[in-house]
């Protein structure tokens, strides 16, 4: 096994899906905590995609 070697070894080529993902991931988590920690009528009216948001 050298530099020069193709292989990439299966938790390198994961590490670069989670760098991908984690700022959408974060973007979730983040909105979903924000969302969970309201009422829930609030929640479902401050939900972007709520027909009853307008």
């Amino acid at each position: 096994m050298d530099a020069s070697t193709p292989y990439v070894p299966e938790e390198f080529k994961n590490q670069e899906i989670e760098q991908k993902t984690s700022k959408e991931r974060c973007v979730l988590y983040c909105y979903n905590r924000e969302t969970l920690l309201q009422p829930p009528i609030r929640a479902m009216k401050h939900h972007p995609l709520d027909p009853t948001s307008s």
